[in-house]
C-alpha cells in the first residue's frame, strides 16, 4: 500500500468519527430539547391563582334614601360555599363600597368576585355603572369626573345622589388587576350591554357573567346561589352551570332577564376548587 493510499484511508476514518461526534452532538441536542419540551408541557405553570373570593354587598347598604335589600341568608350560604370549596372569603358590608373601594379592588388577587351591587344601565351611552355608598359632589374626585370615569346616579324615589362606577373607570382607574378571576355580577342590566363585562376582561378577569337586563334583588340571590354551586361543588363549566341556572332558577319573575356569560371563548372554563374533607 502506497504512502497516499494510507493518508487517504486515515483522512477517510477521521472523517466518520468526525461525522460520529457531529451526529451525537445533534442527538444528544435533541433529547435535550425534547426533555425540556415534556418537562414543561407536564409540569403545572403557576399562574399566580389564589383561593380567595370577595363577596361585595353594596345591596346591604343602611340608607334612610337607598333602596336597600339585606338578605344574611344569601351572604352565609355563599359564605360557607366558598370555603367548603378552599376560598378564604372577604365581605365587605355597603357602607365600605366607596370610590376608592372600588380602585383598590383588583389589587386584593381576588379569583372570585360576587358583586352584590345596585347598577343602572348609561342610556344613549350603551353602557352600565354601578353604584357606591358615597354621596356626590361635583368638588370630589375632579379629575375622574372630568374624564367621565366617574359619574352620578340615584336609586328610584330618592333624592340622595350617590358616586357611580361606569367601565372607564375599571379601565383607567383601578390598580392591580384581576388575573384569571371570575366575576359575578348580581346587579341589573350588567349584561345587557358589554362595555363593563370588557372592561374587566381588559382587567384580566377570566369571566364575566351576569344579566340581561332589570332584575329583583331576590331572583339574583336565588340565581347566583345555584349558579356557584353549580360552577363549585358541580365543578361544571361556565356555559354548563349558566345553562342550568337559568333552567334551574327560570328567567326573573318581572323583568324576564336571564343570565348570560362574557366572553363566549370562557364558556369552557371551570373554576378552580380545593374541597375541603369534612371532619369525621
Amino acid at each position: 500500500m502506497s504512502f497516499n493510499e494510507q493518508n487517504g484511508e486515515k483522512a477517510s476514518e477521521e472523517g466518520r468519527r468526525g461525522t460520529y461526534v457531529v451526529v451525537g452532538v445533534f442527538l444528544v441536542c435533541i433529547l435535550v430539547v425534547a426533555g425540556l419540551f415534556h418537562f414543561f408541557w407536564s409540569t403545572p405553570i403557576s399562574t399566580g391563582f389564589e383561593f380567595k373570593a370577595a363577596i361585595v354587598d353594596h345591596l346591604s347598604f343602611e340608607s334612610p334614601s337607598a333602596a336597600t335589600q339585606p338578605n344574611q341568608t344569601f351572604v352565609e350560604t355563599v359564605t360557607g360555599l366558598l370555603e367548603q370549596n378552599g376560598y378564604t372569603v372577604d365581605y365587605y358590608e355597603g357602607e365600605k363600597v366607596t370610590v376608592d373601594f372600588y380602585r383598590n379592588l383588583a389589587t386584593h388577587n381576588y379569583s372570585l368576585l360576587v358583586l352584590r351591587v345596585h347598577s343602572a344601565v348609561i342610556y344613549g351611552k350603551e353602557s352600565l355603572s354601578m353604584f357606591t355608598s358615597e354621596v356626590y359632589g361635583t368638588s370630589k374626585y375632579v379629575p375622574e369626573q372630568l374624564n367621565n370615569e366617574l359619574t352620578a346616579g340615584k336609586f328610584r324615589d330618592s333624592p340622595t345622589i350617590y358616586f357611580s362606577i361606569p367601565p372607564p373607570f375599571i379601565t383607567n382607574c383601578m390598580g392591580g388587576s384581576f388575573e384569571n378571576t371570575t366575576v359575578v355580577m348580581m346587579g341589573c342590566g350588567g349584561l345587557e350591554y358589554e362595555t363593563m363585562a370588557e372592561a374587566f376582561i381588559q382587567k384580566r378577569a377570566k369571566v364575566y357573567v351576569s344579566w340581561s337586563g332589570d332584575i329583583l334583588p331576590s331572583h339574583t340571590d336565588q340565581a347566583t346561589t345555584v349558579l356557584l354551586t353549580h360552577l363549585l361543588s358541580g365543578n361544571q363549566t361556565v356555559q354548563q352551570a349558566v345553562a342550568e341556572t337559568n333552567q334551574e332558577a327560570g328567567s326573573d319573575p318581572v323583568y324576564k332577564s336571564t343570565l348570560l356569560y362574557y366572553p363566549l371563548e370562557a364558556g369552557n372554563y371551570t373554576v378552580p376548587t380545593n374541597p375541603t374533607t369534612p371532619e369525621q
